[in-house]
């Protein structure tokens, strides 16, 4: 089952995004992350087409860097 899941954050600068992406994409192989730097709400996304999203999991790791993740509706 496909899923994607959408957070706001706080991550401001490119190089740490890449850093943050290339740790959620470790841990989450099969998944397409992306950080839009240019919203507001500096949106992350991570989808899946295979498995479910662990949204905590990803909470985690972006929490284990310094930084915020909560819930877009």
């Amino acid at each position: 089952m496909a899923t994607i899941k959408v957070y706001k954050t706080n991550v401001n600068d490119k190089i740490k995004a890449r850093i943050l992406i290339d740790a959620i994409n470790r841990q989450y192989s099969k998944s397409v992350v992306s950080i839009d730097l240019e919203d507001c709400d500096k949106v992350l996304r991570v989808e899946n087409s295979i498995f479910e999203v662990d949204e905590d999991g990803v909470k985690k790791i972006v929490q284990s860097f310094g930084y915020i993740a909560e819930d877009l509706v």
